[in-house]
């Protein structure tokens, strides 16, 4: 399982970006070529086809890690409250002992902060 991870980090960072470091999925795992076209996807520029690859994958049975995933994209494109949605679902289908889960309640909240200062801040341009 370690060398599918590193692999997986090594191909997301040969995408353009940084790996998530809580990201981890299971070595053979159906969908983690899927996953890795996602992240490949995401640092061309091609949000929308990483978007929609990481829904897929999020609504399969297991897709907590598309679903963390896909939290992380939309966080980044400012999809605040879908962002938001996305790690409270990462959260309720991951491991309660998953070592990840605090950094993981961390993101969540941030985004609902986020949320609460646009909500008490608007921003308009």
């Amino acid at each position: 399982m370690a060398s599918s991870h590193r692999t997986f980090k090594m191909a997301a960072r040969a995408a353009g970006r940084l790996c998530p470091i809580f990201l981890t999925f299971l070595a053979g795992s159906a969908s983690a070529g899927d996953l890795e076209e996602a992240v490949r996807l995401s640092g061309d520029g091609r949000h929308d086809e990483a978007e929609r690859v990481l829904r897929e994958l999020a609504g399969r049975p297991g897709g907590s890690d598309a679903a963390l995933e896909l939290a992380g994209l939309l966080e980044r494109l400012g999809e605040i409250d879908a962002a938001a949605e996305m790690y409270g679902r990462a959260l309720s289908g991951g491991d309660p002992g998953d070592p990840r889960r605090k950094r993981l309640e961390a993101r969540l909240d941030r985004c609902r902060r986020q949320r609460l200062s646009l909500a008490l801040f608007p921003v308009s341009l």
